[in-house]
């Protein structure tokens, strides 16, 4: 069987100028980016459970 393991995951949700919410998805990272802020909108604010 090919059980695979699911990963929280995680959106930001900070507010863009238009009022959505940005939602971008925490994984996949790029190698030395800052692990708290969304690369996408630089916020560091996130909806769901880091890992540990």
């Amino acid at each position: 069987m090919n059980a695979r393991i699911p990963i929280p995951e995680l959106r930001c949700r900070a507010i863009k100028r238009n009022g959505k919410v940005c939602g971008h998805k925490w994984l996949p990272r790029k190698p030395g980016a800052d692990p708290d802020e969304c690369p996408k909108c630089k916020s560091r604010l996130w909806r769901g459970k880091k890992k540990p």
